[in-house]
């Protein structure tokens, strides 16, 4: 075992987040190839097929009374899920030293699909319990199980110990956690802001054009189109706060990090 450095001791939030960004950085090609075949393609053809058929549900507290929904979003885990697995696997893959192919993290998506899948749906019932109860019982909830999906990915202990595993790593580090998540969420928000504006920019230019028509079509797609990014930065931050904490708890090395995969 490799053993750990002084500077490592401690949970250091800013190298996290930098290796989120250089992940992303160096390897954007691969990911955003991840994006668009896992999120990108089956949601805008779910809405554009919404759209063609009618079947186009009402907002607002209204929606939750639609079978097409509740269809919509489960949808939506079930390609996040994937997505989230492929990424996982390749900023693990290239934390190794290795090239991350997207064939080969496709595949490992397509493979990891039901038990993230099933992780995922499970810790947003347990996150929302929690918000209901109160709403620091939903945080904890959610730091505790914030490496969840990455411990199933590279680790494959099953499910239900994958919880366990996740709170093991994250106890002792939650509140570093909790600023690093509080940052994402922030820069969310500030993503969706400039979104909604570019949005409307685009929208106020149809509507003073000839292509005013456009209009909906442009409403339906810029949904899936931002949920793409907001997972593709989540995942692969996921995966370097998982580095971290398993070099900081563990002093292990990327090749046994990524063992998993051989």
């Amino acid at each position: 075992m490799v053993a750990t450095s002084a500077s490592a001791r401690w949970f250091d939030s800013g190298r996290a987040i930098r290796r989120t960004f250089d992940l992303i950085g160096h390897n954007w090609p691969t990911f955003a190839a991840l994006s668009f075949l896992w999120v990108m393609i089956p949601q805008e053809v779910w809405a554009v097929w919404l759209r063609l058929s009618g079947h186009v549900y009402p907002g607002g507290m209204a929606a939750f009374q639609s079978v097409w929904y509740w269809l919509r979003t489960l949808l939506v885990v079930m390609t996040d899920s994937g997505l989230q697995a492929a990424l996982v696997v390749g900023a693990m893959t290239i934390l190794r030293g290795q090239r991350a192919s997207v064939s080969d993290c496709l595949v490992a998506g397509l493979r990891l699909l039901p038990a993230v899948f099933a992780i995922r749906i499970s810790a947003l019932v347990a996150a929302y319990l929690g918000f209901l109860l109160l709403i620091v019982p939903g945080v904890m909830i959610a730091l505790a199980w914030a490496v969840v999906v990455p411990v199933e990915v590279v680790e494959q202990t099953g499910v239900i110990r994958a919880f366990g595993r996740s709170a093991d790593l994250t106890r002792g580090r939650r509140r570093a956690l909790f600023a690093i998540t509080a940052a994402y969420y922030l820069l969310a928000v500030i993503f969706a802001v400039v979104v909604v504006m570019l949005h409307r920019l685009a929208n106020s230019a149809l509507m003073m054009s000839a292509h005013a028509s456009w209009i909906p079509w442009l409403n339906t797609l810029i949904a899936p189109f931002e949920n793409s990014i907001l997972e593709l930065f989540f995942s692969v931050g996921l995966a370097s706060v998982y580095y971290e904490l398993r070099t900081l708890k563990e002093g292990i090395g990327p090749d046994q990090l990524a063992s998993a995969f051989d």
